[in-house]
C-alpha cells in the first residue's frame, strides 16, 4: 500500500455533469486530468438509495472498449459516458469509476482504477484508490 500511495492522484475528476439534465440523463459528462500516459477507461452507475439503505439501480453506463483513448501525461479532456437508463427514479447516489490502463490491450500490473463517490470509506484497498465525489456541475455540452 505504501509504495502505492505516490499515484492516488494520477486521476482527477475535476467535475462532472448530467447531460442534458438529472431528470432524463442520457450522459455523464466527466473533466478529468491525468498525470501518466496510457489507456483512458471507465464506467457510472446510479442507484437511488432509501433510507433502509436498500437500493435500486436507476442507470448505468454503455461505453465499451472502443471508446477507450489513449492520454498523455498531464492532459486534460472531457469524457462522455452514454448512459442506459435501468429503472425509474432520480440516482441519489452516483459511482464514477476511472482507469488509466498501461498496455495497450487487456489489464496490466501498474494500472490504476480510481472510484469516486459521495463518501469514501478509505483512499486505497489495495486494488482501488477512492475520492470524493463532487457535487454536479451545471448540465451542459
Amino acid at each position: 500500500m505504501e509504495s502505492r500511495r505516490p499515484l492516488i492522484n494520477v486521476i482527477e475528476l475535476k467535475k462532472w455533469s448530467y447531460f442534458p439534465d438529472d431528470i432524463y440523463p442520457t450522459e455523464i459528462l466527466v473533466n478529468v486530468v491525468v498525470h501518466q500516459p496510457g489507456r483512458f477507461a471507465g464506467n457510472v452507475i446510479g442507484t437511488q438509495t432509501d433510507p433502509s439503505d436498500s437500493f435500486t439501480n436507476v442507470f448505468e453506463s454503455t461505453n465499451g472498449p472502443e471508446s477507450q483513448r489513449q492520454v498523455t501525461n498531464g492532459e486534460a479532456f472531457t469524457y462522455a459516458f452514454p448512459l442506459k437508463i435501468l429503472g425509474a427514479g432520480h440516482a441519489n447516489d452516483v459511482r464514477i469509476t476511472l482507469y488509466l490502463l498501461k498496455a495497450r490491450n487487456g489489464p496490466t500490473a501498474g494500472d490504476i482504477a480510481k472510484v469516486f463517490v459521495n463518501s469514501p470509506q478509505q483512499p486505497d484497498d489495495g486494488d482501488y484508490f477512492y475520492g470524493v465525489l463532487p457535487p454536479p456541475s451545471r448540465a451542459g455540452k
